[in-house]
Formats: C-alpha cells, structure tokens, sequence
C-alpha cells in the first residue's frame, strides 16, 4: 500500500512538473485577426533574442484573389510548377525590430502548403544585393507592430 503511494505521487510530481514545462517552454500562438486585406494572420514565435525583439507571423489566405496573385509570383519569380505552387495555404514571415520599436525588417519569408510543407523559402540574411534586410518604418494596428507588442512583453 505504502509503495503503491509512493508510487502515485512520483507519478503525479512528474506529471505536474511536466505540464509545468510544456506550459512555460515557449510564447503562446496568439490570433492576431484580420488585415486590410482580408487575410487572416497568426503570431506563432516571438520574443527577444540576442537582445534583438523578433516575431514570426503566419499569414492565412482568407481571401482568394491575394492567393491566386501569390501563386502567380511564386511561378514567375521563384519558377515553382503551377501544381506545386497552387499547393500554397499560408506564409510565414519572420521579423526583427529595432530595440525602440519604430522599424522592422523582415528577416525570411516561407511559404507552405496544406500540411505543412515548405514550398519556398527567402532568406534576408545580407549575403547578396537581393537578400538584404531592409528596415521600414513600422505602422500601427499592424501584424508586424503587433508582434512587436508580444516581443517586448506590452502584450500578453
């Protein structure tokens, strides 16, 4: 009976601990709703890194005109096969800030099919003239100023 107890409350400090780990590993996905243009954008990473403020947002395709025009780019710029492009379901785009929180680059931005699979992928990692991260200023009610909110803690 003793063992069996003991047993019980091993079981139930690992579980205990466990979930506390899970629950504190990393942000939450946020919902960050609709934007001007009808598509629908998640924050699924953010936070400081390095002391840089960054965020990763996903983009939703909520509305089939901006995702028939982002297939069409995906075949022109980046040659991927109309079967393979049209497989698109969201993007994701990650961002760094400047500390004060005024201007934002984009850092990458991948796109991905219905499961989850990378179809392209851009790097703004300053290896060349076309993968230069380029500093914008950042505007409010925004998904990139709202990941910003996240990154720094304003937003919980």
């Amino acid at each position: 009976m003793k063992k069996n107890l003991a047993l019980a409350l091993v079981i139930l400090a690992v579980t205990a601990s466990m979930s506390a780990a899970l629950d504190s590993s990393g942000p939450q996905s946020r919902n960050l709703g609709k934007d001007s243009n009808n598509m629908t954008w998640y924050l699924t990473e953010y936070g400081i890194n390095y002391g840089v403020p960054y965020a990763t947002a996903r983009k939703y395709y909520t509305n089939p005109n901006i995702k028939k025009e982002t297939i069409e780019q995906l075949m022109s710029y980046y040659g991927l096969r109309r079967d393979k492009a049209s497989m698109l379901y969201f993007t994701e785009y990650g961002y760094e800030f400047t500390e004060d929180g005024t201007q934002y680059a984009t850092s990458f931005i991948c796109y991905y099919d219905f499961l989850g699979n990378e179809l392209y992928t851009i790097y703004y990692d300053n290896s060349d003239e076309a993968h230069q991260k380029v500093f914008v200023k950042l505007s409010p009610n925004t998904p990139q100023s709202k990941g910003y909110a996240y990154a720094v803690g304003n937003l919980h």
